[in-house]
């Protein structure tokens, strides 16, 4: 650690144990002084100069020998000093034995007699003390925060007033907590009241409104310059992952910073959290001082055994957390949009919890809407379940042109039409989207074409623009949406992929628009021999469809089932929701001629039935089909042949024996005899 010495004024450095020490906390200006610069002749020519002067007068004033001082005890040169001075600031400003708050801006005479505590509200906070620029940067909040004893001092460096005499005063200028001011820890404080405290200041370079903050979050974190806002969301992801505190997540914003009406769950910036506080005269993003900043809501912070206690980890997918939940649109659209309960009370009030709004983007990823709002419901109503899922973190990993959900139901679309606000969108704009859409009246679950004859069932949905490169969308056969509604445009283009169902055979529906008004509908069979014997026909199949867009048929027959069974497909204009749209009706499989259909079905009987039913018909047909007699004759030469082993290998004359036995043998079919002596011939030899 650099210090100066007061009076010879020289850089002396410290390792481990470090003399007493005054610190300064003053705005930058013009003509600052590095630690280069400090080493250098030209020093006193510097307006900086000046200032480093009499901070260390004044230190000389109060006993103290050495000083420190940002602008040149740091080597700014060197990123690996500097990343460690920035981390370490809150810990120096605590250690000093008194700060000095120099206000530039500050005109003398400021200087307050010793008064009660009217007179001082009353002479400081009309004056320019409570609107000097020391108030609005960022960097000057932990050099309020963290010293033990804080002076303040005009232009002309006459002493203002100490902090310690003044905090009711600072609490209203500030919005941080007088008790925080007088020395109580602010760890207990809330993160969003922490975050609150610097909604209102600025900094010259965007990435230091988030390292300004590391020692009022107790957070040490690598600096990245050039990295921009990500250094605000890299800041409540360290936060998110030391702290279980949901106040983190209860800011509030505007509509127009989101993204198709939706916002990552991190705020972009400390100025969303304003609702938490109470400011004097706080600035609003554009510079300009507000007595306005906004709704304020009095949330406190509650810890609560029956809370799921599943820690929060930043993933790929986004920050897994594990919470109660409302379905908002339980049971027809479960999932989709939800209340998350936040561990904050709203008011002072138990029975009364925070939550905010989310939509889901797919799967268990969800992202938040109606971020100028906050709900209130009860901690424990029986409607909340526990559920884990992954929160977007910020507003840039929601993409411009949704790859999600491509398609709604007519219930979603009832829904965003009838409430807007849910999603963030105008009614107008949700209409002409969904006007003159696709419409799939039995949906992914059971939209297929069966009869007795064979069955397709939906598999997935190729959606693409007519110059992009085509995504598919599998569908979950187990879903429970009752109808798809696939929004089109100009050169819309989508593939609808229907699989047999003994997985022999595709068929690949193709749709496209040229415009919202003008629509075509295609389709070809891919058997099982080609499917075999070119694996890539699939590939094929898509580009040809490419030149499918020069026609405008709004039927299409083909056959399947090796040319016996046909199917159509047609678009019939339909109002879904109060819009216009195109139906797409399936017809069959229905057989071409019914003189070829009854081989090929029975065959196709046998070939589904598998092996298992195939011996099950043969065991039928040797015990029950064959004659009895049958069975009895091949038993009864069987015995005759024990009888007459001799004679028979002998080589005797068996057509005219005498006796009884004779007669019964002449009967006797000469292959049953026959066989008789093949196996006898075996048994014997």
């Amino acid at each position: 650690m650099r210090l100066i010495n007061t009076r010879t004024l020289k850089m002396h450095q410290f390792f481990g144990r470090v003399p007493p020490y005054a610190i300064l906390s003053h705005t930058w200006g013009r003509q600052e002084v590095s630690l280069q610069d400090f080493h250098s002749e030209l020093r006193e020519k510097m307006r900086g100069f000046a200032k480093i002067q009499a901070a260390c007068q004044e230190a000389q004033r109060h006993d103290i020998s050495h000083i420190w001082i940002d602008t040149c005890c740091i080597d700014k040169t060197s990123s690996a000093e500097l990343g460690e001075a920035i981390n370490s600031m809150y810990k120096w400003y605590h250690s000093s034995a008194v700060c000095f708050s120099y206000l530039e801006d500050v005109p003398p005479p400021q200087t307050l007699p010793n008064a009660d505590q009217a007179q001082l509200t009353q002479k400081l906070l009309p004056t320019s003390f409570a609107t000097s620029r020391w108030f609005t940067r960022g960097w000057t909040l932990q050099e309020l925060i963290a010293p033990k004893t804080v002076h303040f001092y005009d232009q002309s460096w006459n002493r203002i007033q100490e902090k310690k005499n003044i905090t009711s005063e600072l609490q209203a200028i500030t919005g941080i907590d007088e008790a925080v001011l007088q020395g109580a820890p602010h760890e207990e404080v809330s993160v969003g009241r922490r975050m609150s405290w610097a909604a209102g200041r600025k900094t010259t370079r965007q990435e230091d409104i988030a390292y300004c903050l590391f020692g009022i979050f107790n957070i040490n974190l690598p600096l990245i310059y050039g990295e921009g806002e990500k250094a605000f969301f890299r800041l409540q992801a360290e936060i998110l992952k030391q702290m279980d505190d949901y106040t983190l997540f209860a800011w509030r914003g505007n509509t127009s910073d989101t993204r198709h009406g939706a916002s990552g769950l991190f705020a972009p910036s400390p100025y969303q959290f304003r609702n938490f506080g109470d400011f004097y005269n706080m600035p609003s993003p554009s510079g300009q001082a507000s007595d306005s900043a906004g709704p304020r809501d009095s949330l406190i912070r509650v810890w609560d055994s029956k809370l799921p206690t599943s820690p929060n980890t930043m993933m790929s997918k986004g920050i897994r957390m594990t919470g109660r939940v409302q379905d908002l649109q339980s049971p027809w659209a479960n999932g989709d949009s939800l209340i998350l309960v936040l561990n904050c009370m709203v008011d002072g009030n138990p029975a009364r919890a925070a939550g905010i709004y989310l939509r889901r983007l797919e799967g268990d990823r969800y992202a938040r809407v109606r971020v100028d709002e906050l709900a209130s419901l009860p901690p424990h109503g029986r409607h909340l379940t526990v559920r884990t899922l992954y929160g977007v973190p910020q507003t840039a990993s929601i993409p411009e042109v949704r790859y999600y959900d491509p398609w709604t139901t007519s219930y979603k679309l009832w829904r965003k039409l009838s409430d807007s606000a849910t999603i963030g969108e105008r009614r107008e704009a949700t209409a002409n989207r969904y006007q003159d859409a696709f419409y799939l009246h039995k949906g992914c679950r059971i939209f297929q074409a069966s009869t007795f004859f064979e069955t397709y069932s939906l598999l997935g949905i190729f959606i693409s623009g007519y110059e992009s490169e085509f995504r598919f969308f599998q569908l979950n056969p187990h879903d429970l949406e009752h109808d798809l509604v696939l929004p089109t445009g100009p050169d819309f283009a989508a593939v609808l992929m229907m699989e047999s169902g003994d997985r022999s055979s595709l068929v690949l529906v193709s749709l496209a628009s040229h415009s919202k008004a003008d629509h075509w509908i295609d389709a070809c069979h891919l058997s099982a021999t080609s499917l075999r014997q070119n694996r890539t026909i699939i590939h094929q199949a898509m580009r040809e469809m490419k030149n499918w867009t020069k026609t405008s048929q709004r039927s299409k027959t083909i056959r399947v089932l090796d040319g016996y069974l046909r199917m159509r497909f047609e678009l019939l204009p339909v109002e879904i929701a109060g819009l216009q749209m195109q139906e797409i009706r399936v017809t069959g499989p229905s057989p071409v001629s019914w003189l070829k259909l009854p081989t090929n079905t029975i065959a196709n009987v046998l070939g589904t039935m598998g092996v298992w039913a195939a011996a099950a018909l043969v065991t039928i047909f040797v015990f029950y089909i064959l004659p009895e007699s049958a069975m009895r004759t091949e038993f009864s030469d069987y015995y005759d042949l024990k009888l007459f082993p001799k004679a028979e290998k002998d080589g005797a004359d068996r057509s005219a024996p005498s006796g009884k036995s004779g007669t019964e043998t002449s009967t006797k079919p000469s292959a049953g005899r026959r066989k008789g002596v093949d196996m006898w011939d075996i048994i014997t030899d």
